[in-house]
């Protein structure tokens, strides 16, 4: 039987690089992305089982399209892909700050889910997991524009696994909303 396969973008550190482990620790061919490929050799090397690496910025969105198309071409029936790409600010900041997190967290992931919704449609199954957060449940001062990014990723995802039930397609469709995590990018938090 041939081994499960699995993408994860965003992957470099924490909660991706966490489940691209534990996944390859559970049999899982991994395919990894992320901005830094020196984090991503690394990480490949520590894992148990055949890794495929790019790098990718999904704020490069036709780019990072190709990219993970290219991805699936190479591993081939891939079966789920995390979209855990995303970036946060220290506090509120300026309209070009705030722009370069929602083409990260909001357009960035729309055309990773489209470009995943699309390969899963062709393939006739798959699942596609969506790293949201706890923030998106309500606004938080210090960041409110990461918080609305992630509602826009959970209301996102839901609209989707409702359309993937009402037109039977066999799409599995997951919103995961973490709590806090100690990671790089929360550590001035």
């Amino acid at each position: 039987m041939a081994s499960p396969k699995a993408i994860i973008i965003g992957a470099s550190t924490g909660i991706g690089e966490a489940l691209a482990i534990e996944l390859a620790n559970n049999g899982y061919e991994i395919g990894l992305t992320s901005r830094r490929e020196h984090l991503l050799s690394e990480l490949a090397e520590k894992l148990p089982t055949k890794s495929y690496f790019r790098a990718m910025d999904v704020a490069k969105h036709d780019e990072a399209i190709r990219i993970l198309n290219d991805l699936f071409a190479e591993m081939g029936d891939v079966d789920l892909v995390v979209i855990n790409a995303g970036i946060s600010l220290k506090s509120h900041a300026d309209w070009q700050s705030e722009k370069a997190v929602i083409d990260v967290n909001v357009t960035g992931f729309v055309a990773m889910f489209n470009a995943s919704w699309a390969y899963f449609l062709q393939r006739g199954s798959g699942h596609i997991a969506g790293i949201s957060s706890i923030a998106s449940y309500k606004g938080f001062h210090r960041n409110s524009v990461y918080c609305a990014s992630k509602a826009f990723i959970s209301n996102y995802m839901q609209g989707f696994r409702q359309k993937a039930h009402r037109k039977k397609v066999n799409i599995t469709v997951s919103d995961i909303r973490p709590g806090f995590v100690a990671k790089p990018m929360t550590e001035h938090n």
